[in-house]
């Protein structure tokens, strides 16, 4: 079983209540039981959450209810996280960082947030690949929101142009999710 870190699953509900607040509960009561339990009650930034019940299902509503469906919600969710996280707690850091540097501590610090995973960061002449080898149970939602986290760190890391693809996917058969990120 994937699990993720508080940190992670309480960036769900703040996505939700700061673009659709008036909606807030509405969404809270849609969400599955175990959802439900979940993103009803205070949720702790250090402690272990099922993925599925704390992210993917809350996801799969927002798509369903705000998005028509649309999967982009979830790298949305993701740039939103990168937004949350690394202007406040990691602000300092972020702001000195090369884009390589990033890469590679995404890489190294996969694991601190998702369990069990594991990525490397490898360089390419056009800007850097995050390979993840191994992660719980693949989603394609939490691939792409992964996918929307690492755009917007590098935005805020001040690079101009960004641009991340998904060449490879876990969740679709593939052997690794590879990311692979160009910027200016």
């Amino acid at each position: 079983m994937l699990e993720s870190k508080g940190v992670s699953v309480n960036t769900v509900n703040m996505f939700v209540k700061t673009k659709f607040n008036s909606r807030f509960d509405e969404w809270i009561s849609s969400l599955p039981p175990k959802s439900r339990n979940i993103h009803s009650k205070r949720i702790i930034p250090g402690l272990w959450y099922p993925s599925y019940d704390a992210i993917v299902a809350p996801t799969e509503k927002v798509i369903d209810m705000f998005y028509n469906g649309d999967k982009i919600a979830s790298w949305e969710m993701g740039q939103f996280n990168a937004s949350v996280t690394l202007t406040r707690i990691y602000s300092l850091f972020i702001k000195i960082a090369t884009p390589e540097f990033l890469i590679k501590r995404t890489a190294a610090i996969m694991h601190t947030f998702y369990r069990p995973a594991k990525a490397e960061a490898l360089k390419n002449k056009k800007g850097a690949i995050l390979r993840i080898t191994e992660f719980g149970e693949p989603n394609y939602l939490l691939e792409l929101g992964i996918g929307g986290f690492i755009e917007r760190a590098l935005e805020i890391c001040g690079c101009k142009f960004v641009k991340i693809e998904i060449k490879k996917s876990l969740a679709k058969g593939d052997n690794c999710t590879e990311y692979m990120g160009t910027w200016e």
